[in-house]
């Protein structure tokens, strides 16, 4: 297996950040259709946010498998 390039890394990164968002943007319309407007905009804004540190340090030293 050829090691992962940080090219490689940062696509793996960006799939996995967009369907993160996705699943954030179904759950909120899930949450307003029961009138969890405050929730769902919270859920909204946290999945925007929550990988933003897999970009540095640690996390993108390990982000794969070498």
């Amino acid at each position: 297996m050829k090691k992962a390039t940080d090219i490689d890394r940062i696509r793996f990164l960006l799939r996995h950040i967009d369907n993160v968002n996705a699943a954030a943007e179904i759950m909120a319309e899930k949450l307003c259709e029961v009138g969890e407007f405050k929730f769902a905009r919270q859920l909204v804004a946290n999945a925007r946010l929550h990988d933003r540190s897999k970009f540095f340090g640690m996390e993108w030293d390990n982000l794969m498998p070498e």
